[in-house]
């Protein structure tokens, strides 16, 4: 008696179709990490924007307290896409080696976007400043 060997098939079409799906979940995840590394990215250029507008906020006050003292505060004003708010700036007097003058303490805020929401950004920042 012979015995007659078949051949499996249909083995190699459940071999492509695993391959596929798995190359598929892959080509899923790198194009979700892409974005994700985009955004993060975007994210992080927009803070060090906030960061420049603050500074910016800083300068400013500066100029003021030179050109005659503390803008009032709260002071708003808006930069590119960043609200600029002076939340302090307050004077001391300093008497040393025979002279006087002011520091100033200075607080400035910088914000974009709509707390709460992804794209939102702020920053602070807080400077003595001399009003030689």
């Amino acid at each position: 008696m012979r015995q007659i060997l078949s051949r499996p098939r249909g083995f190699t079409l459940v071999s492509a179709l695993f391959l596929l799906v798995v190359v598929s979940l892959l080509g899923g995840y790198m194009v979700n990490m892409l974005l994700a590394q985009q955004s993060g990215t975007a994210l992080t250029l927009q803070a060090v924007r906030a960061w420049y507008a603050a500074r910016a906020g800083v300068e400013w006050t500066l100029f003021q307290v030179r050109a005659g003292g503390c803008p009032a505060v709260p002071t708003n004003f808006t930069l590119d896409a960043f609200s600029i708010t002076i939340d302090r700036c307050t004077p001391y007097p300093v008497s040393e080696g025979g002279g006087a003058y002011n520091l100033y303490d200075v607080e400035v805020t910088a914000a974009s976007g709509v707390a709460g929401s992804p794209d939102y950004v702020h920053r602070r920042i807080r400077a003595t400043l001399n009003g030689g």
